[in-house]
């Protein structure tokens, strides 16, 4: 089983449950070992912020966002997703359910949340 480093972009404010069950779930479902180099704070733009999160894309394998219907706006994930963009780390995102949403603008591909997708995203891109 291969190790993926992955930085998990989501509204810390918001979902910061849904990053904990990306990876409780990525354990059972994936063929991938994640591990997680994600950001554990919200988004302050007057401190250390980021370079706490540039340092941990930089780290990173592969970024995915999670997206729900405000995420597009959150401060946070655009600048993360900035860096990611900026450093030309893989990335996409994922939708963990039926409803409205916006894509990330410059966060890749939008998919289900489904492991079997998830996983096949992160080998397209990581081959």
């Amino acid at each position: 089983m291969a190790t993926v480093r992955v930085f998990v972009s989501f509204a810390f404010d918001k979902d910061k449950e849904l990053h904990g069950s990306f990876f409780g779930q990525g354990k059972e479902n994936s063929c991938y070992a994640l591990r997680d180099y994600s950001l554990q704070e919200a988004y302050h733009p007057n401190d250390d912020w980021v370079e706490k999160a540039e340092k941990q894309i930089r780290k990173s394998d592969i970024v995915i966002v999670i997206v729900r219907q405000d995420t597009h706006n959150a401060p946070g994930v655009k600048e993360e997703v900035q860096i990611a963009a900026g450093l030309d780390k893989p990335r996409f995102q994922i939708i963990p359910q039926d409803g409205s949403y916006s894509r990330v603008h410059d966060a890749g591909d939008l998919i289900e949340w489904k492991w079997k997708k998830i996983d096949e995203m992160i080998e397209k891109l990581l081959s």
